[in-house]
């Protein structure tokens, strides 16, 4: 995949499938999950996820019945699991999984941060793999 665009001009990605491109623009958007996460997607193409909620890899993962953050106005937790989605071939985080658990809301920023101004894949690779997601 090729990305261009630059933050003065509309970011589009463009998909090969056979001899044909298909150009689609990228927009930015966030999208929330029950009351205890969010998705945000970058016109790079990248997005992440985090997640703070049971089942998820984070200090509320046995806090009760998977819907419990539905059940009060604010959720809140300590620290919260990511994944990055999107353009993501070949992104490798700390772990190797696809998700990466218990940061703490700095590191999340921090990873925030690479996913948008990531130029490719090989770049987010290189940031991530200088930070620890620990």
């Amino acid at each position: 995949m090729n990305i261009c665009g630059s933050p003065r001009e509309p970011s589009y990605i463009y998909k090969v499938n056979g001899v044909r491109a298909q150009k689609i623009k990228v927009m930015s958007k966030f999208v929330s999950t029950f009351n205890k996460g969010f998705n945000m997607t970058f016109e790079n193409g990248f997005g992440i996820s985090v997640q703070w909620g049971v089942g998820n890899y984070c200090d509320r993962k046995d806090g009760g019945d998977y819907n419990e953050s539905m059940n009060g106005e604010f959720w809140e937790a300590t620290s919260a699991e990511i994944m990055i989605t999107g353009n993501n071939d070949g992104v490798v985080l700390g772990n190797g999984d696809v998700v990466a658990g218990w940061l703490s809301t700095d590191k999340v920023a921090e990873v925030i941060h690479m996913c948008s101004t990531a130029r490719n894949t090989a770049h987010l690779n290189q940031m991530l793999k200088n930070s620890t997601l620990s």
